[in-house]
């Protein structure tokens, strides 16, 4: 399964609906963490096998791993953007890094569990900040901003959405995921990392 981006876009559509701020806050806060979670992670793990005795000598064997997001961060995230729309000082110029800001805090809280297979058989885990959205976040946080302060855009709230999906598909795409990975393949034992992407 991959990003629901299209999902994402009707989801922020319904949310701009909404006829308060909390309303269009809880709206769009659900809306990115449940994107977040659509994500496929992909990754390339590297694992060093230790045979069984009386073999002494350890060999490094390749696999692929497959798994899923669970993030912990959707009532924060909520609440961050509900409290910054319903805040009479808050300016356009300022909302779509402060919505960067609270859905990049919700990605730092995922966590990722991976099934690996190929030449390698066995599991892999990324605890919470395995996640480096280093790389991609400045682009989006402007993207977001644009999205909020772009004239062409001021006419329309089907136009926002989809730029902001957009811009949250690449996102999450140009993150690094790495994952502790292990397995047991009688009688070889195996451990290494796992680094990859978000699809």
């Amino acid at each position: 399964m991959s990003l629901a981006t299209s999902i994402l876009k009707s989801d922020l559509i319904a949310a701009f609906e909404e006829t308060t701020w909390l309303g269009c806050g809880t709206k769009m806060g659900a809306a990115f963490d449940t994107y977040i979670m659509s994500g496929t992670v992909d990754t390339n793990v590297t694992g060093t096998v230790i045979p069984p005795p009386p073999a002494t000598v350890t060999y490094i064997a390749y696999g692929e791993g497959s798994g899923t997001i669970v993030t912990t961060g959707l009532l924060v995230l909520q609440t961050t953007i509900s409290a910054m729309l319903a805040n009479p000082s808050t300016v356009w110029a300022d909302v779509g890094d402060n919505i960067a800001s609270a859905v990049d805090t919700d990605v730092l809280t995922g966590s990722v569990s991976t099934s690996v297979s190929g030449g390698l058989t066995g599991g892999g885990f990324g605890a919470p900040g395995c996640i480096d959205t280093s790389a991609s976040y400045s682009a989006f946080s402007t993207a977001l901003t644009l999205a909020f302060t772009s004239s062409p855009m001021n006419t329309s709230w089907k136009l926002v959405a989809d730029y902001i999906a957009t811009a949250a598909e690449i996102y999450l795409k140009g993150s690094i995921v790495t994952t502790e990975d292990s397995g047991i393949v009688p009688p070889n034992s195996w451990s290494g990392p796992g680094s990859g992407s978000i699809t």
